[in-house]
């Protein structure tokens, strides 16, 4: 039952990720976690800010750097390609990252020991 569904979440992520003008085979944490690391100027603000809210979220399920550890494995799927978006489809991005954030993060630690993360 946990592979099913952390398989249907990773689905999710992808269809956010493709309503927001991302890959489709890619996760939004990829994404982020890409652009992060290569974007500058306000832009590059944008995707680090973003990736520092979903890393918090995601630290009690799955350690530091959440982002960045996904955007290497889906660096080595040549099929993958990142694409930033337009500035509507990077604020669709942030509106459906920023909840899944906050409830994975607030849930983890409610939900998991201090020290099992």
């Amino acid at each position: 039952m946990g592979s099913y569904i952390k398989n249907l979440m990773i689905a999710f992520d992808r269809l956010g990720n493709a309503l927001a003008d991302g890959d489709p085979d890619a996760t939004v944490s990829g994404r982020t976690g890409h652009f992060a690391e290569t974007a500058t100027g306000p832009r590059g603000s944008f995707w680090r800010a973003l990736a520092a809210m979903i890393d918090w979220g995601f630290l009690p399920w799955d350690g530091p750097d959440h982002c960045a550890r996904v955007a290497r494995a889906e660096r080595a799927l040549p099929h993958i390609q990142h694409r930033p978006g337009s500035d509507p489809a990077r604020v669709l991005l942030l509106l459906l990252a920023m909840p899944v954030g906050v409830l994975a993060g607030v849930s983890g630690r409610l939900l998991r020991p201090a020290n099992s993360a």
